[in-house]
């Protein structure tokens, strides 16, 4: 899974990660049953809060992209 993160953007964070990972999803770079690292692993390897990572995390099983357990 690769996440680019561009402060500099006037997109959020949070929207940046949900974009990123529902396209990886889409075009099959994530697949089906593939366990995705932890929010406060994802938010150290970025160097940000967990917050934002939380907050895509949400959107993602909102909109049926991922599942939480």
């Amino acid at each position: 899974m690769n996440i680019v993160i561009n402060p500099s953007l006037e997109t959020p964070i949070y929207t940046q990660i949900y974009s990123q990972i529902s396209i990886q999803i889409m075009n099959g770079t994530l697949t089906p049953g593939t366990k995705l690292p932890g929010i406060r692993q994802i938010a150290t390897e970025l160097r940000i809060s967990v917050i934002p990572v939380k907050m895509a995390w949400e959107e993602l099983d909102k909109n049926g992209f991922i599942k939480t357990i």
